[in-house]
């Protein structure tokens, strides 16, 4: 797939991401895999639904622009940065073990409901949700944590920042933290009920 068809699927799942209330405004950062050690981001400071494939920023690993003079800082990009970094490398026994995922995208969304639970819940490690895997609740500068939970987890939460998704596809990706945000639904439902 060439640059200019990931720079649409980028955008596109901007806009999803937005139109879906899993983002507000331009909040939330979407990352995927041009080339290894080279992503296309989405652009600080920009609205996500107006977003325009030119838009996009290619940035390396440190989270510098690569053709404009941007960065992106390193609180936005620490914790992509940490599962590339992490994840590059996985051979496929490692994948087939379950010791490393294969990652390619990366998306960093604020859920509202999931936010709400872990909330809720301020001094947990991992958040349970209704028919949902557990997430593992981490502090944004313990690079140690995420790297061992990204191991198994296609779903962190980082607190203070979002909800960390990452998979081998950007669609992957988009799925585990709308499947999330569902079940966090659910759970929220059930808690009123009972």
């Amino acid at each position: 797939m060439d640059e200019a068809e990931l720079r649409q699927k980028v955008c596109h799942a901007a806009h999803q991401l937005w139109m879906r209330g899993l983002i507000a405004g331009a909040d939330g950062l979407v990352a995927l895999e041009l080339h290894r050690r080279r992503y296309i981001v989405t652009p600080p400071g920009r609205r996500r639904i107006n977003l325009h494939p030119e838009d996009l920023i290619c940035v390396d690993m440190e989270g510098e622009d690569l053709q404009r003079d941007a960065k992106l800082t390193s609180e936005e990009w620490a914790p992509h940065r940490v599962v590339f970094q992490h994840t590059m490398n996985a051979l496929p026994e490692d994948v087939a073990k379950g010791t490393n995922r294969e990652v390619k995208a990366t998306v960093l969304g604020t859920p509202p409901k999931l936010t709400a639970l872990l909330a809720l819940e301020p001094g947990t490690t991992s958040l349970r949700i209704h028919a949902h895997p557990p997430i593992p609740v981490l502090w944004p500068d313990d690079a140690t944590a995420l790297r061992t939970a990204i191991t198994k987890h296609p779903l962190v939460a980082i607190q203070g920042l979002g909800l960390l998704a990452s998979g081998p596809t950007l669609g992957q990706t988009l799925s585990s933290l709308e499947h999330a945000e569902q079940a966090a639904e659910i759970e929220a439902t059930l808690r009123l009920l009972r």
